[in-house]
């Protein structure tokens, strides 16, 4: 679910690629789906429209999170490099063991990278709502 806060873990991008190892990309018509879903969400918060970045989540995170105001308030609070951004880079989603997730590459505006790993979660219709989120500082500034 939803991550209380940002976790700083050194070399993360290592880590990444070593977990990615075990796990299989998404086939093209499902990732282009993810990947919108998220995009929409990420110019939903950039745009500081709340409800339309609400309603890409699933039930579980809206019951969870009570009102599209305070998702937005997370965000703000909790995932500032996300909510104010210079750059979004859409990585491959991919499943492992059944967990699907999109990551997003997020350059700040003091340009450190931050990665910003999505889960999904297929609802009963066939559409993809984002699950929660986990926000990664890596040690790596853009150029």
């Amino acid at each position: 679910m939803l991550s209380a806060g940002r976790k700083c873990i050194a070399g993360v991008l290592a880590s990444i690629c070593l977990a990615s190892a075990h796990a299989e990309t998404v086939d093209a018509r499902n990732a282009a789906a993810i990947e919108a879903v998220v995009r929409a969400q990420i110019e939903a918060l950039e745009t500081g429209n709340a409800n339309l970045a609400f309603a890409l989540t699933t039930p579980a995170v809206r019951r969870e999170l009570g009102s599209p105001e305070n998702l937005l308030r997370l965000i703000e609070e909790e995932y500032d490099p996300l909510y104010r951004h210079l750059r979004a880079i859409y990585l491959a989603a991919e499943s492992d063991e059944g967990e699907v997730t999109q990551t997003v590459r997020i350059t700040d505006q003091n340009n450190h990278v931050w990665l910003v790993i999505y889960e999904m979660e297929r609802q009963p219709d066939g559409s993809w709502r984002i699950d929660g989120w986990e926000l990664l500082e890596t040690d790596t500034l853009s150029v």
